[in-house]
């Protein structure tokens, strides 16, 4: 086959080839593969490289990928074959696999294996999960928000919204509030048999800690105002005296590294004393973005209980006074009361006046 460019002739001999639907283009590519087979076939080893070649390109594992971490858990997204649907699991430690539960199966959900999860985010607290599932390979995902509130049941409602609608920004913005504006959606509620685990997400590892030791222990909710996440606040709607409620900072020393301060509500730490306490010579306030990866906990909801590592823990010695004093549970709005004596216990504290009247 040839053309004319600019009064220049250019032949292409092998264009014909470019029709593959073409009755002789299918009987040169059939006649060609043959010729290849022959050749390939007939190499010395070929049959072991090939099943060896082929175990590997088809072997397939479980992999987690969409990580976010949300008071001491970590949500993700997990691959696993032969799964056809990826799962929106939950893990208490990425060392411990064993911790893993599945919160959303889009393949019990849709047997058939056409629903998949587009997206997902938690709220800030974990109380919240917002997933946005899809069908049938569709860009229209329908947001499903599933919420945990605890002590007061389950509940999930559908949002007809598709990527027009509501993006995974508004998502975002939505699941960073303890409950949407919209509270009408709340009343919808999501399919029966739809298999969300949502349980495993208000026993907080403090709460697990205090299980396994077979320390006594009360659980109670409340509810929390983010723009004031103050013990002050928190005992206020908790019912309880503020010395009896007390905070956990977390401080570096300069010699001792980080080290847990925990003081009744309606006080500051007085860093000299913790200093003198712990041996340090200096001891600061450490910055807030290093609170969550120092203690698994985010502002609000740090208590001495079951951190990533464990540090130097002093309380306030007004503690001894109370019966039962509480602390945070590791979730914004959920609180611990405990006797101080177990508190000091467990968390191998050590006692002293290191707080002062504001």
């Amino acid at each position: 086959m040839s053309d004319s460019y600019h009064g220049v002739t250019v032949t292409e001999a092998y264009r014909w080839l470019e029709n593959f639907d073409h009755r002789e283009v299918l009987a040169w590519n059939e006649d060609q593969n043959r010729h290849s087979r022959a050749l390939l076939d007939a190499v010395a080893g070929r049959a072991p490289i090939e099943a060896r070649l082929r175990s590997l390109y088809t072997a397939t594992s479980s992999e987690h990928y969409g990580l976010i971490t949300r008071q001491g858990m970590i949500f993700a997204i997990k691959n696993q074959p032969p799964r056809e649907q990826p799962l929106l699991v939950l893990l208490e430690s990425a060392d411990d696999l064993a911790s893993e539960r599945v919160l959303l199966d889009p393949n019990q959900l849709d047997p058939s294996g056409s629903t998949t999860i587009d997206f997902y985010e938690p709220s800030l607290d974990g109380r919240l999960v917002a997933v946005s599932l899809s069908e049938h390979g569709s860009e229209e995902g329908t947001l499903h928000i599933y919420l945990k509130v605890v002590g007061f049941g389950e509940a999930g409602c559908p949002l007809g919204a598709s990527p027009r609608s509501i993006s995974s920004g508004s998502l975002r913005r939505l699941c960073r509030r303890s409950e949407p504006e919209d509270k009408e959606c709340w009343r919808a509620c999501s399919p029966p048999d739809l298999p969300l685990a949502v349980e495993s997400m208000t026993k907080t590892n403090a709460v697990r800690m205090l299980d396994k030791a077979g320390i006594a222990y009360e659980l109670r909710a409340y509810d929390i105002d983010e723009s004031d996440l103050s013990a002050e606040r928190a005992a206020a709607k908790l019912g309880m005296a503020p010395e009896t409620v007390f905070k956990t900072l977390i401080t570096r020393g300069d010699r001792s590294g980080p080290v847990l301060a925990c003081i009744p509500a309606g006080t500051e730490l007085d860093l000299r004393a913790l200093g003198e306490a712990s041996g340090n010579k200096r001891v600061e306030m450490a910055p807030l973005r290093e609170v969550l990866d120092l203690t698994g906990y985010i502002r609000g909801a740090v208590t001495p209980l079951a951190t990533k590592k464990p540090f130097p823990v002093f309380i306030d010695e007004t503690a001894e006074l109370w019966p039962v004093v509480g602390i945070s549970g590791g979730l914004r709005g959920l609180e611990i009361l405990l006797a101080p004596a177990d508190l000091i216990r467990l968390t191998g504290a050590r006692l002293a006046d290191i707080a002062r009247q504001t």
